[in-house]
């Protein structure tokens, strides 16, 4: 009974490396690959503008440096914000294509009626427009679809956020404004 112990374990062990080399040879799958949401380069945005049925749209434009909410109504922006959301629209990438069914738009919401339309504008030229839809399962992911385009896709980043902020939350909220070099001791 000792003298089959080593000998069963050994046909084992050979079962085992003879099932890895047979999985193991597969080819590999080849996938497409991240792609960055602006191909060409980064365009300089100097102006955005945020759509969503229920809330409205509201207009940000750079003006002499200053980022200001020219619509639903005037009022310097917080530029925290906007530069920030910018910036992560700029260095997004697309991970792939989710579906191109549009019965999946309500779903991952970026339908006409779900989603919230954004539109990025470069000296007075259209550069973006997508519907921004739900953020992914794992929060690092966001639905988008472009305009005109069936391809829900999924960008990594976290956009949903700043879609769905009322506008009043876009409003600079700075109650007193000093340079921190100027306190002495407090």
């Amino acid at each position: 009974m000792k003298s089959k112990t080593p000998l069963l374990l050994a046909g084992i062990f050979v079962l085992l490396v003879v099932i890895f080399l047979v999985t193991s040879f597969r080819p590999r799958e080849i996938s497409k690959g991240a792609v960055p949401l602006f191909e060409g380069g980064k365009p300089d945005i100097d102006k955005l503008e945020l759509s969503k049925n229920n809330k409205g749209t509201m207009i940000v434009e750079n003006q002499n440096g200053v980022w200001n909410i020219i619509a639903p109504f005037e009022y310097k922006a917080n530029q925290t914000s906007v530069k920030n959301f910018i910036d992560s629209i700029l260095d997004a990438v697309i991970d792939g294509v989710v579906s191109e069914s549009i019965e999946a738009q309500g779903e991952y919401s970026v339908s006409d009626s779900t989603g919230t339309t954004l539109k990025l504008y470069s000296s007075g030229e259209l550069v973006l427009d997508a519907i921004i839809g739900k953020t992914s399962s794992h929060v690092g992911h966001t639905y988008a679809r472009k305009n005109g385009s069936n391809e829900i896709c999924i960008w990594r980043g976290f956009f949903n956020p700043f879609g769905s902020k009322d506008i009043n939350d876009w409003r600079d909220k700075t109650l007193y404004s000093f340079n921190p070099d100027d306190i002495i001791s407090l």
